[in-house]
């Protein structure tokens, strides 16, 4: 019997803690895609997990348009199962302004929405398991 892979979508998967995610699950043999918007990380994770079942696709998150754009791939693409929300930034100043604790919160924030709002928007993924980390 065929077993089916489990997908796994990790947004901000090609550094720190999103990159140990992906590695994790690939090494479980889970297809996993990964979205960021550094193209050079994306090339450099496709290259040494050649042999493994990777997709990445490339996109600012905190952009609606690409967000919207790549989860209209994805969703006639795949069949995703997992979607782990692990983008975002932060700035360690001495003294920060509103301003700066306005990007952060949208970018660590606002993106998981972002994307999980896409790819929930017509209820194909509403019963998939979805983690957000900050």
């Amino acid at each position: 019997m065929l077993k089916i892979k489990k997908v796994m979508l990790v947004c901000g998967g090609s550094y720190g803690l999103g990159l140990e995610i992906s590695k994790y699950y690939l090494k479980k043999k889970f297809k996993v895609i990964v979205l960021a918007r550094n193209a050079k990380k994306l090339k450099n994770l496709k290259k040494n997990y050649i042999n493994y079942d990777l997709e990445t696709f490339k996109c600012d998150l905190s952009n609606d348009k690409e967000v919207e754009k790549v989860c209209v791939k994805l969703e006639q693409k795949f069949n995703i199962d997992y979607i782990i929300c692990n983008a975002g930034s932060g700035k360690l100043e001495k003294r920060r302004k509103y301003l700066d604790y306005h990007k952060t919160f949208s970018n660590n924030f606002l993106t998981a929405i972002n994307i999980v709002e896409n790819l929930t928007y017509k209820k194909k993924y509403l019963q998939r398991n979805i983690i957000v980390i900050s």
